[in-house]
């Protein structure tokens, strides 16, 4: 099976475009972010982290010859309403963050994202008040590690 090499712009073009099928949502990515702030459900994606090594070859794959991986992190990050009443806050982000969850696990095992270059990928999730624009938010960010060839 031939993997292509996974670019930063379209890994997280193609997380955005995920995201984006999510009722309600307003997903934004690469040139679409906008300093301005949301009323609705708004969803940042980009990345934050690379790693990986010129000369190493960190996985085998059949034929006995290495395989280079790297470790590309996207960061989602989940502005749920802007803060008001804190009960009613963690509750939509509960609900927003249960359909970001159905996303994710809605991928296939093989070509992630539509990347055949994916190996694998994780995600943890941490909720807290974000600071946009000039309001606060109940959100969450959502921390996608993937494992790329």
């Amino acid at each position: 099976m031939t993997h292509s090499k996974v670019s930063v712009y379209d890994l997280v073009g193609k997380v955005k475009t995920a995201m984006a099928t999510i009722t309600g949502a307003i997903a934004k990515a690469n040139e679409t972010i906008t300093e301005g702030a949301h009323e609705k459900f708004t969803l940042l994606i980009g990345w934050s982290e690379l790693e990986g090594a010129a000369g190493s070859r960190t996985h085998m794959n059949t034929l006995g010859k290495g395989l280079q991986l790297r470790r590309m992190v996207v960061e989602i990050t989940l502005l749920a309403r802007q803060r008001s009443q804190i009960g009613e806050d963690w509750a939509a982000v509960a609900n927003y963050a249960d359909d970001i969850l159905d996303k994710l696990e809605a991928q296939p095992a093989a070509a992630p994202f539509s990347l055949s270059g994916v190996h694998t990928f994780h995600w943890t999730a941490r909720r807290g008040v974000i600071e946009y624009g000039s309001a606060s938010y109940a959100g969450a960010i959502f921390t996608l590690e993937f494992l790329c060839h």
